[in-house]
């Protein structure tokens, strides 16, 4: 198995792992009449090249059947200025309740 096919592996069983938890997370909420608490997904990519390169399959029609299109968020640590301002921008945005990249 090449390094490629063994990292898409890797993240499908995440999102697998991902989106079991979101059910038992939402039956928990719905019989315990609490809140429902949406999950999420972190992935460490090696630098910014892969960064793109693995928000780009995740977001792929092929991956999960494009349920994850724009539902990533790549956050470069070494940004500053205003790239930095939007990236905290989008982290808020993105942990709203009401957030359409959470559901």
């Amino acid at each position: 198995m090449s390094p490629e096919a063994i990292e898409r592996l890797k993240l499908e069983d995440g999102i697998r792992l991902h989106e079991q938890t979101k059910v038992e997370l939402e039956t928990y909420a719905r019989e315990s009449e609490q809140p429902i608490v949406k999950p999420s997904v972190l992935v460490i990519a090696r630098d910014t090249t892969h960064a793109a390169a693995l928000k780009a399959l995740i977001e792929h029609d092929d991956f999960f059947e494009g349920r994850y299109r724009e539902r990533v968020i790549q956050i470069d640590s070494s940004a500053g200025g205003a790239e930095k301002d939007e990236n905290v921008e989008g982290c808020s945005a993105w942990s709203a309740p009401k957030n359409r990249q959470r559901s």
